[in-house]
């Protein structure tokens, strides 16, 4: 994969992935006499909901992990098109 925009636009660092939304279920203690539940500490994540953040413009998210921008994902021809190459 390419990006148009690789490099964090705040730092200057590379991108080391793609914001991600995960589900997860945090689970209860059994319930107390009177129906009070805590926390048990444990939360189930269901990866199958994994899914890549994007702007409101449909760009992907991505991270220097500290930073989020939104970037293009280039494909083949635009990567030769940034580039300047021409086919003509």
């Amino acid at each position: 994969m390419r990006f148009k925009v690789p490099k964090c636009p705040q730092c200057g660092a590379d991108a080391i992935g793609t914001v991600e939304r995960v589900w997860g279920i945090a689970e209860f203690d059994p319930p107390d006499e009177d129906g009070t539940v805590e926390y048990s500490g444990y939360t189930r994540i269901l990866w199958d909901s994994q899914t890549t953040e994007s702007t409101a413009n449909d760009a992907t998210l991505l991270t220097c992990g500290t930073h989020e921008w939104g970037s293009d994902l280039l494909e083949p021809d635009t990567i030769e098109e940034a580039k300047g190459v021409s086919h003509a």
